[in-house]
């Protein structure tokens, strides 16, 4: 049973930074507390009460959440995880393999060569105009491509044209 649930809509749901939420079943709500207190937090008071209101803070990017959940129903995530897989093909086919593991649907990470992956990341951005993280972890450099609905074939072809170059 999940207990606990917590998301930042600006990920997958194309919501501004600072939207979020956290969810959790009431067995486990009478120990969670808010990192800022605010009106509502008093004595018997419930979860949504001492949560609801941290005071003096813009709700813009939480007032736009309604609306990308709209946005997001429109998305065709079929397309998105195609392209996702092509791209893992692709990178495949360069010699750049998928790390281990059930990877997200529009989410792949594949290993790099060995390099140093902060150059990597400058050089993508600088030289060909593609924001994608390169970082080092557990010794190895790796690449994390992630597939939003905006991402189409050009910018695949973009990326393998740029990694093609680079390594």
């Amino acid at each position: 049973m999940t207990l606990r649930y917590t998301c930042a809509c600006q990920k997958w749901l194309c919501a501004p930074k600072g939207a979020g939420f956290l969810w959790a079943h009431p067995e486990q709500q009478g120990w969670i507390e808010p990192l800022v207190v605010s009106w509502g937090y008093r004595e018997g008071a419930d979860f949504a009460e001492r949560h609801g209101w941290a005071g003096t803070r813009d709700p813009a990017a939480y007032l736009t959440v309604p609306r990308a959940i709209d946005v997001h129903a429109g998305f065709d995530l079929e397309r998105a995880e195609g392209l996702a897989d092509d791209a893992e093909r692709r990178l495949d086919g360069l010699g750049y393999r998928r790390v281990e593991g059930v990877p997200s649907p529009f989410m792949r990470a594949v290993e790099l060569p060995p390099g140093d992956p902060d150059e990597l990341w400058a050089r993508l951005y600088e030289e060909f105009r593609i924001e994608v993280p390169v970082y080092e972890w557990d010794g190895r450099r790796l690449l994390r491509l992630s597939v939003g609905p905006y991402t189409d074939d050009a910018d695949i072809d973009r990326l393998m044209s740029a990694l093609e170059q680079l390594l």
